[in-house]
């Protein structure tokens, strides 16, 4: 049986970004207007509107780790614990600034491909890579840090780059035109 789902049903809008099975069960949808939670019933909308501590319901990656979410936003990320959510902007607003992507990491750090590079969030310390740092262009729509802790950063136009573990520059690994390109 394949089942649809659309603002008729419930969800805030009928564009879903980000897809996540939470640890208790749960359906998690990331969608333009609000981060839904579908529980096989009932859809909650949690949105800037009707939630605390939701600076921007346009969501577009979910992840979670020992019972933490989080929600990548187009100008940071939204954390979700024990109930609370909360927002940690790590963007000016521009859409130079936008969050395209998101991955948990080794050592409790979150990953963000964004339009202007990849950032690192541990604990306190935001740690922005960019082109400088070997990315050949500073948008990054997708990122990965495999099991044995190398980040791949899927870049627009520039292929696809690694950051080995203890590294501060990215290499290539792949590039557009590459000999090997199929």
């Amino acid at each position: 049986r394949f089942d649809t789902w659309k603002a008729e049903q419930g969800l805030p809008q009928n564009t879903v970004r980000a897809l996540h099975q939470s640890e208790d069960g749960y359906l998690w949808f990331g969608t333009r207007f609000g981060i839904v939670r579908f529980d096989g019933v009932d859809f909650r909308v949690f949105d800037r509107f009707n939630t605390p501590g939701l600076s921007d319901e346009n969501c577009i990656g979910i992840v979670e780790k020992d019972g933490q979410m989080w929600f990548a936003i187009t100008q940071g990320v939204v954390s979700l614990k024990d109930g609370v959510f909360s927002t940690r902007a790590v963007r000016k607003g521009s859409s130079q600034d936008r969050i395209y992507s998101l991955c948990l990491g080794r050592n409790d750090s979150l990953w963000l491909g964004a339009a202007n590079g990849v950032i690192r969030l541990q604990g306190d310390t935001v740690t922005t890579f960019s082109a400088a740092n070997g990315l050949g262009t500073n948008a990054v729509i997708s990122i990965l840090e495999d099991q044995n802790g190398t980040l791949w950063a899927g870049t627009e136009g520039s292929g696809l780059k690694r950051l080995d573990r203890g590294a501060d520059r990215f290499a290539d690994f792949w590039v557009p035109g590459d000999v090997n390109d199929k």
